[in-house]
């Protein structure tokens, strides 16, 4: 038997820390995301991953990864024939860091630091996140439990997800999806002009673009689902949190 830890949970500062791209093509998906945001993505040295950043400079911080589908990753259910590309979300473990939480679970880590979610309040930065799932419960179980999170009930039976550290801010979205394809992470990109990234994106190769309501919680004026070149689904949202640096 496992002993219970009586130690009290330390708090994270953003339960929503990076975002990752795992596709087919990383030079595709490159340059889609470089010409429908202005992404700049970079390799690293000896690697098949890239590294996306806001600027050329590099200062505002990477802002999320790309990198090489592998025979380990998990095939959506129901999909047959070529696999579409798919987003994955790291969440922040515990501070201080340690190999595994007091119930033994191993803690998923960014591969490098990167920025809070929010730090960097710009276009094209990452401002939310939906996660599409058929067991909104079992999801809400694991992130109070796992990412000390407070989850509160939304609109149409969703639930949002807030940062321990800014309780009033919500940071991902629960939302109920009975369809296997339809479930998964959609991560939501702050942009300055919806219409014209939409524009840039169609020109880019987008596979589709549906207009939606912008996520319970988040902070915009206009939103839309771009399904990109290699068959993954972001949400631009126009405007997003108030430009600028945040601390």
């Amino acid at each position: 038997m496992r002993p219970v830890s009586t130690a009290a949970a330390p708090i994270v500062s953003a339960p929503l820390v990076w975002v990752e791209l795992i596709t087919s093509s990383v030079e595709r998906a490159s340059r889609f995301y470089g010409a429908a945001l202005g992404w700049k993505p970079t390799g690293a040295p000896r690697s098949t991953d890239f590294v996306v950043y806001l600027d050329q400079a590099r200062i505002a911080g990477p802002i999320c990864g790309i990198r090489p589908r592998s025979p380990s990753d998990p095939v959506p259910e129901g999909v047959t024939g070529t696999i579409p590309d798919r987003w994955s979300v790291r969440l922040s473990p515990p501070r201080p860091p340690r190999a595994a939480d007091p119930g033994g679970d191993q803690l998923l880590r960014p591969r490098q630091p990167g920025p809070r979610l929010g730090r960097w309040a710009v276009p094209g930065a990452l401002c939310f996140a939906e996660l599409r799932t058929p067991d909104v419960d079992g999801a809400r179980a694991w992130m109070e439990r796992r990412l000390d999170g407070r989850v509160e009930l939304a609109a149409d039976g969703a639930q949002q997800l807030h940062s321990a550290v800014d309780p009033a801010r919500a940071v991902v979205l629960l939302v109920p999806e009975i369809d296997p394809q339809r479930a998964g992470w959609l991560p939501c990109i702050q942009v300055a002009q919806l219409a014209s990234t939409l524009e840039q994106a169609s020109a880019a190769g987008a596979q589709a673009i549906v207009e939606r309501p912008v996520p319970a919680g988040c902070v915009g004026s206009a939103a839309a689902e771009v399904v990109d070149s290699g068959g993954a689904t972001i949400v631009l949202v126009e405007h997003g949190p108030v430009h600028g640096r945040r601390g």
